[in-house]
């Protein structure tokens, strides 16, 4: 489980604007705006705060539990909701934290719960890549986004929140996928 000593780090301020339009049948760009948004994300020291307080209970140097905390905290705190008809949203990290502290609960799909595993991941020391993959072999498009946090030992562990019961105890069924690293 993760610890609770996040609700008591300083409220983020709302960031006003929640979000920016990605481009759906753009993988590359909406990914690359993905990453800008983890970047920027990453320079607010609530941010580090809220990722930190997440893993505080856990004994020093427990990285697999360090991941375990951050699913068990996406999972308890994320509801998964399809984008606006027609439109590929996605809401900032600092948005989606801002509404974690004061509501308890945020909503959004799969690139807005990939950025905060993003986030979360690397504010304590997890290097990232977010992972854009296709379940239809005719498709011409990627149709779903996660996150890939590595372990010091290079192994990586996906983070997608909202597709649960499909990734349990097997890969996934891509027929696609691109890889873009969180740098």
């Amino acid at each position: 489980m993760f610890s609770q000593r996040w609700r008591s780090v300083e409220t983020l301020p709302n960031f006003g604007a929640f979000g920016q339009m990605g481009v759906a049948r753009d993988p590359k760009r909406t990914l690359q705006i993905m990453t800008r948004n983890v970047k920027e994300a990453l320079r607010n020291r609530r941010v580090i705060e809220i990722a930190a307080a997440i893993v505080s209970d856990l004994k020093p140097r427990d990285y697999a539990g360090g991941l375990r905390a951050i699913d068990a905290f996406l999972r308890t705190h994320f509801k998964f909701v399809r984008d606006p008809f027609g439109q590929e949203l996605l809401r900032r990290p600092e948005y989606l934290l801002h509404r974690m502290q004061t509501q308890g609960l945020v909503q959004g799909d799969c690139d807005d719960v990939a950025q905060l595993a993003a986030v979360l991941g690397m504010a304590i020391g997890y290097p990232a890549e977010f992972v854009a993959v296709s379940f239809d072999p005719l498709a011409k498009h990627y149709s779903h986004v996660f996150t890939v946090l590595r372990l010091p030992n290079g192994q990586g562990v996906h983070f997608d929140v909202t597709r649960p019961e499909q990734f349990a105890n097997k890969q996934p069924p891509f027929t696609g996928g691109y890889s873009f690293p969180v740098m």
